[in-house]
């Protein structure tokens, strides 16, 4: 199956550009020269252009996006302009478009022009090349009524409004309004827009209205709140990262409440730390913003995003905390986030600093730390200050946006060096890195050896990224027992798969140092399936269906009350 659907025309085949890049660099250097000069015309680049691709336009043309008659009416070409603000998803749609065939492949480069009320607007844009086989998406969405194009909603959108083709038209001119979102559609007809919502609530069962944008300013549609959590559940997995704080989890405020402080487990500090270092983040965001006299503002976040069945866990790590911050829930996850430099200051920080993390979130927690001193002093406010803040966020995780980089050119990272922990601390820190990471697996397969036709296999596993590999082994002189295990070069296992391992080490240390959350009942269970196996009931029909009905109520299939 051929990725790219740019096709070029060769000795009457057609190659893809990865098969024609091959020959030209097979070929003597005057021949490549003239089969550069007999690249095709749009009427020869005939597609077929995939689903993925179509929804991209189709999308792109809902937004801001539009298509251009090229050679006196030969071929057609698309067109897409985005400001500099929304810059690291141009540079992705480019990107897409490009390694396709699409597009040159020269990254676009940052224009300006002046309004007609004198402001600088600052933008990129991409030129696909001509297809005559765009011709047809013209010919859907362009009325000439007086001789001058107009883009419309075709009559048959429905059957080309994809999840992707939704995604794209919200990337390209949606944005966040409270509880719910909007997309400005001032080109398109009051008509044209109910027929539009109309599909919506048919095809994605979402509501969304219409609304004015003031004379002579076309409408805009809202997605109500109460669709958001199904929109965000349609258009998220094609939506890019950096676009996904426009989209609502419909999270709801979880109230503190002072009454419950005695439910709450009591968390040993070494086991808030293994747990952060399984699930925790630490968040320097530096945003482009009119409203700040230097054009940028600077915020840190610490958060735990868990699923909403830990929400007691996290209600107890709150309160740890001494109940700043807040958490919020939808129906499927749960986050707790502290974001006043004040909290961050006087419950993060120091927790941090005196119960170290022990994986490569050390080095994210000491930026985190370094990124706070500065905004406590304001320093963030002034050029001088927002550059070694924009130093420091170089040097995390995520490091740094497009529009960061080419802002500030001259920024280097900040060094940063950690030293790697010697060994484990405390048993609670395992505890909680376990209660993040680990997974208690049970697992029944064919054994035509056995009598049964049946065995059953126990196996305790911690996930890691690769770069974490030391840390592992951390674990495994830790409990004394264990392997390492590579998965795709960019993961590695702690695993134990002995019966006589984990009845020695595994089982006994984690009944003394406690897994909380909803991974505890997992634990107990796979502790109830090796009892039985220590008494060969495994072996046994009435066993081996004992061992299937608990397995099948654990991990993800559990079901909580």
């Amino acid at each position: 199956k051929l990725n790219c659907l740019k096709w070029y025309y060769l000795n009457n085949l057609y190659w893809s550009p990865s098969e024609f890049n091959f020959v030209l660099f097979s070929l003597p250097l005057h021949i490549s020269k003239q089969i550069n000069k007999t690249i095709i015309t749009s009427l020869e680049r005939i597609g077929p252009h995939n689903i993925d691709i179509i929804s991209t336009i189709i999308g792109s043309l809902l937004g801001d996006g539009h298509l251009e008659k090229r050679n006196r009416g030969i071929g057609t070409r698309m067109k897409f302009e985005q400001s500099n603000k929304n810059v690291e998803y141009l540079m992705w749609f480019h990107s897409y478009l490009s390694t396709r065939g699409y597009c040159n492949i020269n990254k676009p480069e940052l224009k300006k022009r002046i309004r007609k009320n004198g402001e600088i607007y600052f933008h990129y844009s991409i030129n696909t090349y001509t297809f005559s086989s765009f011709n047809w998406i013209h010919d859907m969405f362009y009325m000439c009524p007086e001789g001058k194009y107009v883009k419309i909603i075709p009559n048959n959108i429905e059957q080309y409004l994809t999840p992707l083709a939704l995604a794209i038209w919200f990337m390209d001119d949606g944005s966040k309004l409270k509880k719910g979102a909007k997309i400005a559609t001032n080109c398109f007809t009051y008509k044209e827009l109910s027929q539009l919502c109309e599909i919506l609530k048919n095809k994605f069962n979402l509501t969304v209205t219409i609304h004015s944008g003031g004379k002579n300013k076309g409408y805009t549609l809202y997605v109500s709140s109460q669709s958001m959590s199904t929109f965000s559940n349609i258009v998220k997995p094609y939506t890019h990262s950096s676009l996904h704080h426009l989209l609502s989890d419909n999270l709801i405020p979880v109230k503190n409440n002072k009454k419950e402080n005695i439910n709450h487990f009591k968390l040993d500090p070494w086991f808030i730390t293994g747990f952060s270092d399984a699930e925790a983040s630490f968040h320097i965001s530096i945003l482009n913003s009119n409203k700040s006299k230097i054009g940028w503002i600077s915020r840190l976040k610490f958060c735990i995003h868990l699923h909403v069945k830990d929400l007691s866990l996290l209600k107890s790590i709150q309160h740890y905390f001494g109940n700043v911050g807040k958490i919020s829930t939808n129906n499927k996850t749960c986050i707790y986030v502290v974001n006043k430099i004040e909290d961050i200051l006087l419950k993060i920080i120091p927790h941090f600093s005196s119960y170290k993390l022990h994986s490569r979130k050390e080095k994210d927690f000491l930026l985190f730390k370094m990124a706070s001193d500065l905004i406590n002093l304001k320093a963030h406010n002034n050029y001088e200050g927002l550059k070694k803040l924009i130093a420091i966020k170089a040097s995390s995780n995520k490091g740094l946006s497009p529009l960061q980089k080419s802002s500030f050119p001259d920024v280097e990272a900040y060094p940063v060096k950690i030293n790697n922990p010697l060994n484990i601390e405390n048993g609670e820190w395992l505890a909680g890195f376990t209660s993040g990471e680990g997974n208690f697996q049970v697992s029944i397969t064919q054994a035509n050896k056995l009598k049964i036709g049946r065995q059953v296999l126990l196996k305790f596993r911690i996930a890691q990224h690769i770069k974490d590999r030391e840390l592992l082994q951390l674990i495994i002189d830790y409990l004394k027992c264990g392997r390492i295990e590579m998965h795709l070069k960019i993961a590695c296992y702690y695993t134990v798969t002995g019966l006589s391992d984990i009845n020695k080490f595994i089982l006994p240390f984690y009944q003394k140092y406690q897994i909380r959350g909803v991974k505890s009942n997992d634990f107990n269970d796979f502790k109830l399936i090796a009892s039985l196996m220590d008494k060969n009931l495994h072996l046994t029909e009435e066993g081996l269906n004992q061992i299937n009905e608990i397995k099948s109520k654990m991990n993800s299939l559990r079901i909580m009350e």
